[in-house]
């Protein structure tokens, strides 16, 4: 912050610790680098911060696709995976975003990590249909 010249500010919302914007002026700081005193001013905002609060706060992008995930057990035979396969591009075909994944041995964590990029409909094939 040694920089700035002359009034600076920064930009909060409440329930977040830190700020969002600032900015001030700087009038030396240019002319370090080109030779020739220059007056400045500017600001930057963090769009990562904003977009991480509202996200946090439930904000959803509007006319956001549905995401999906379609998880196969490992070990399915060829014909199950195709139809996992036609069924994921029936989907796309409808505007849906699919994953086709393979299973993991934590199949709870896996969903809940899916669940923080935002899939939130799970279809699950297996070797066995007694596993459905």
């Amino acid at each position: 912050m040694s920089y700035y010249t002359g009034t600076i500010f920064e930009v909060s919302m409440e329930g977040f610790g830190g700020s969002v914007a600032g900015g001030g002026r700087y009038d030396k700081m240019i002319g370090k680098f080109t030779g020739m005193e220059t007056p400045a001013c500017g600001f930057s905002i963090g769009f990562e911060r904003i977009v991480t609060i509202l996200l946090d706060n439930g904000f959803t992008v509007p006319g956001e696709a549905v995401k999906k995930a379609f998880l196969f057990e490992k070990g399915v035979d060829s014909g199950v995976l195709a139809g996992v396969i036609r069924e994921a591009m029936a989907e796309r075909q409808r505007g849906v975003q699919v994953l086709v994944s393979q299973m993991n041995k934590n199949k709870k964590f896996q969903k809940e990590q899916l669940m923080k990029e935002g899939y939130r409909e799970f279809k699950e094939f297996y070797r066995e249909s007694l596993k459905k």
